[in-house]
């Protein structure tokens, strides 16, 4: 009898009952789990992707990039918005309830008397799952923070931070420089970070530096420009005019692509990219819940998805074109 629904859910409430804190920050008890399956350091290559806004955005042009170029990507994202099995997805495609189930059975056993919350149960079923899978590069989504997160307690290669703004302030201060030091926190010793933000706080570049981090700052090491419908991305080490500008919102998305293109070049040497196959990656990206259209009883609908209320509303550019036709649910997460 194979794997259903229901049997994944009882898996999902059974993760819900694991741990006495829904959010308990902290890379102490995933981090020996990673160790005892050996994942701590991946053998793939990884890129941890955080910041207040545009982090789903990132993950699913990054994957789109890759997969345009011949790779086998893995990537996790959170929180789900139709259903759990988004949340890992390998070459594009999420994972069935079948492999969710069988990685939650490995990581039952791995744990053992380690108390794992909700995200760092489903946290190192992804890892396992991009392991096993033997993915070339796995794009990982920050759930809360940065610095504190499970995804964090990997050793990545390379960090994108896409945005810094007020967001979780009981869990990360009350201020951008507080909360840009947490964010900060999933760059790595002499390893590339990318910040996707024209103006990031004091706190974060301070981080960058103690730790000398190859940072690639927007409007400093990369940029990009507007013309006509199209962008040019100006990198330390290309400039790429011509490029589509992603259809699923506004000047913002066009950052966090340019953002994304950094974290390419910085990883050439390790993941060669060929430039040609750019305008394709982004062109094909489509993360979900960003001005995303579904058929509900008949009526079209577009969802859009932001985790502040500022981006509610970051439409397509004029370029774009309405959709027109369609019922707006905007909706924060």
């Amino acid at each position: 009898m194979g794997v259903n629904s229901a049997e994944l859910k009882a898996w999902l409430d059974h993760l819900e009952t694991l741990h006495p804190k829904k959010i308990d920050l902290g890379l102490a008890r995933i981090g020996r789990v990673l160790d005892r399956l050996s994942l701590r350091t991946p053998p793939y290559r990884s890129v941890v992707i955080g910041g207040t806004n545009g982090k789903g955005s990132c993950v699913a042009m990054l994957e789109s990039l890759y997969l345009a170029g011949g790779y086998r990507t893995g990537a996790f994202s959170s929180p789900h918005l139709w259903r759990f099995n988004e949340r890992i997805r390998v070459d594009g495609i999420d994972a069935d309830s079948a492999t969710i189930v069988a990685l939650f059975e490995r990581i039952e056993q791995a744990r053992g008397e380690i108390s794992l919350s909700y995200f760092e149960f489903s946290t190192a079923a992804a890892l396992l799952n991009f392991a096993r899978s033997e993915v070339d590069v796995a794009l990982l989504e920050v759930g809360l923070g940065g610095r504190l997160d499970a995804v964090n307690a990997i050793d990545a290669d390379a960090s994108l931070i896409a945005s810094v703004d007020l967001d979780h302030q009981e869990w990360l201060g009350t201020t951008r420089e507080a909360i840009g030091h947490e964010k900060a926190g999933i760059m790595r010793r002499r390893r590339p970070a990318v910040v996707a933000e024209r103006n990031p706080p004091e706190s974060l570049l301070t981080h960058a530096a103690g730790i000398d981090a190859r940072l690639r700052r927007l409007g400093a090491e990369f940029d990009f420009d507007i013309h006509r419908g199209q962008w040019t991305y100006r990198g330390e080490n290309a400039e790429v005019p011509g490029l589509p500008c992603p259809d699923f919102g506004g000047r913002e998305q066009v950052a966090n692509a340019a953002g994304c293109l950094a974290v390419v070049e910085s990883l050439q040497g390790h993941l060669p990219l060929d430039r040609r196959v750019w305008p394709r990656g982004i062109e094909r990206a489509r993360p979900i819940g960003r001005i995303e259209e579904r058929d509900i009883g008949g009526v079209r609908w577009v969802f859009d998805v932001a985790q502040t209320r500022p981006r509610l509303g970051c439409w397509p550019m004029p370029w774009q074109g309405a959709r027109s036709g369609a019922g707006h649910l905007p909706s924060l997460r």
